[in-house]
């Protein structure tokens, strides 16, 4: 065959195929727009419908089977009073975020990163907390600066950990309140 007659019969093989391709397109078409229009319509329903559904608070099942639990008893069985109730509500959170301490004995090569809160039911505490925010969180760094990473990493010692902030934060604040510790954020590196 002369180099001409195969390169016209290469290209007239080639032909057929570019047509082929769209078609195969032309099969695919109401495919691909089903899919769009799909995504479109459940996006849409869940901006909608979903979203707002959310936004206003309706509970999932898990939550309203709580909320319906009936009111809880006391040792002898009786049922708490709202003024108990009412006493919890009034209890006022104040948080210390993201604490940054090098451990003792760790040549600074660890770190403790951590959010502390403090609960109490005197509101005049809560406020002299805010006050005195850079002196609170001073003491609790030299509480928590003067343990090691093997006693912070000790789940066991925890309560201890925040008995003696507790004891440190009272103290700075000369208050005999109750007050109590938790520990939102709490991670050794």
């Amino acid at each position: 065959m002369p180099p001409a007659t195969a390169i016209a019969a290469a290209v007239d093989a080639q032909a057929p195929a570019t047509d082929a391709a769209p078609s195969k397109l032309k099969q695919l078409l109401p495919f691909v727009a089903a899919m769009v229009l799909g995504l479109g319509a459940g996006g849409a329903s869940g901006a909608f419908f979903v979203g707002p559904a959310l936004a206003k608070g309706i509970a999932p099942e898990g939550a309203v089977a709580a909320a319906e639990k009936p009111a809880e008893a006391d040792d002898h069985g009786e049922a708490k009073s709202e003024g108990e109730g009412a006493e919890k509500a009034a209890a006022q959170v104040y948080t210390l975020d993201n604490l940054v301490l090098n451990p003792a004995e760790s040549g600074g090569t660890r770190f403790l990163l951590l959010s502390i809160a403090f609960e109490t039911t005197d509101a005049a505490l809560v406020e002299e907390m805010k006050t005195r925010d850079a002196e609170l969180r001073d003491a609790v760094i030299v509480t928590l600066g003067s343990k090691t990473v093997e006693q912070l990493a000790d789940m066991r010692g925890r309560e201890t950990i925040k008995t003696e902030l507790q004891g440190a934060s009272l103290k700075l604040f000369k208050k005999k309140s109750a007050l109590r510790v938790y520990f939102p954020q709490f991670v050794i590196q």
